[in-house]
């Protein structure tokens, strides 16, 4: 393991079954840490954050900090690589997924000039602030339930096709990565 010391955010070097891993730290603080993998894969990050009650005096910023740097590095690595291969199948399966997502944004767009809508015939007194809280309320809520629904829609692609649940963070960077992967 090694690191370049030429930046406020180091980069981070590991060799590990003859392939060297390239990542950035993106994040250092007391309480988090992030990092973006470089090489041999590229865009994808991952991080910890620290709750200070589990241990107010423990910090990202000591020595241990690039220590679990490295580790997220090669853990992510480690990731991706039980996946890359299922990439010929996420792709196949990517564009109905891509149609559902879509049909819930127009859900999500509807509500948003809903909340429009009622704010202005509040402003012109055609309802009154109580039917206006009600119409925000409900829009609000179908906006939440319908990001949740996102949420899980891509959760399950990814548990069906690869049979590999990972976290949000990497879930997303991999949802944007079959989006540009498609298109080129």
């Amino acid at each position: 393991m090694t690191d370049s010391t030429n930046s406020l955010y180091p980069k981070l070097e590991i060799d590990y079954d003859g392939v060297t891993i390239i990542g950035q730290i993106l994040v250092r603080t007391k309480r988090d840490i992030a990092i973006e993998i470089l090489s041999p894969y590229k865009g994808f990050k991952d991080g910890l954050h620290k709750p200070y009650f589990s241990n107010p005096n423990s910090s990202y910023l000591e020595e241990s900090g690039l220590d679990y740097a490295h580790s997220l590095l090669l853990e992510l690595y480690k990731t991706l690589n039980k996946i890359n291969p299922s990439v010929p199948r996420l792709k196949a399966f990517f564009p109905q997924l891509q149609r559902e997502i879509h049909t819930i944004k127009l859900i999500i767009s509807e509500c948003e000039e809903n909340l429009k809508l009622a704010k202005h015939k509040l402003k012109r007194k055609t309802i009154s602030s109580k039917e206006y809280q009600i119409e925000v309320t409900q829009n609000k809520k179908m906006i939440d339930y319908a990001e949740s629904e996102i949420d899980f829609l891509k959760s399950d692609f990814f548990k069906t096709h690869i049979n590999f649940s990972f976290n949000y963070t990497l879930r997303n960077d991999y949802f944007l990565f079959l989006q540009n992967y498609i298109q080129s």
